[in-house]
């Protein structure tokens, strides 16, 4: 009776699969996410460093 009144696709129908695929897919994208926001924070740090380094050497002149 459960199974009449919600309707369930088997572990390996097509639909199964294709949402794990899309879990997959988001999981690794999410951490894709997270590398592009790490490297972007350490080239950040690096443009902050050179451009403090520009700076001071204003002042030394």
């Amino acid at each position: 009776m459960a199974r009449q009144a919600y309707p369930y696709d088997s572990e390996n129908s097509i639909i199964v699969r294709a949402i794990q695929r899309n879990i997959a897919n988001l999981l690794s994208l999410s951490s894709e996410r997270d590398q592009v926001i790490d490297y972007m924070e350490k080239l950040a740090k690096q443009v902050n460093a050179h451009a403090l380094t520009i700076y001071l050497s204003i002042w030394d002149c």
